[in-house]
């Protein structure tokens, strides 16, 4: 019984609005910083930026895989502008970290790095997880 895959996303949406790439613009997200990023292309889809992904290996499993990828992602996190989540926010976007994965059987092990939760909760992102969605 273990995860199977884990992808951590923050994301970002306005309800019934389309909001593109603005999210990503407002957080200054360059291509050399190497996450990966779907815009919300129809009213009410989230834009997504990929922070962290894994997929089961023998050698390196899922939580261990998320556990080396989080520290760069609250790096990032941390360098985003000043106010930027806030002001965000104040023109209507909602925010949050997804933490969603598929699990076999009844069992999830994941590490969050305290760097990257205390970057989560500078920037005001509520953290939700989903399994087996």
């Amino acid at each position: 019984m273990s995860l199977d895959w884990v992808k951590i996303s923050l994301r970002g949406w306005r309800s019934g609005a389309v909001t593109g790439t603005e999210f990503f613009e407002r957080l200054g997200l360059k291509p050399e910083d190497g996450f990966p990023a779907e815009p919300g292309d129809r009213p009410g889809k989230t834009a997504k930026l990929i922070l962290a992904l894994a997929e089961e290996q023998r050698e390196n499993g899922c939580a261990k895989q998320i556990e080396e990828q989080l520290p760069r992602a609250a790096q990032w996190l941390n360098s985003r502008p000043a106010g930027v989540f806030d002001s965000l926010r104040e023109q209507g976007l909602n925010l949050d970290v997804f933490v969603g994965g598929w699990i076999d059987g009844d069992q999830m092990d994941l590490i969050f790095p305290p760097e990257f939760l205390l970057a989560c909760g500078q920037a005001g992102l509520r953290i939700q997880i989903c399994t087996n969605d």
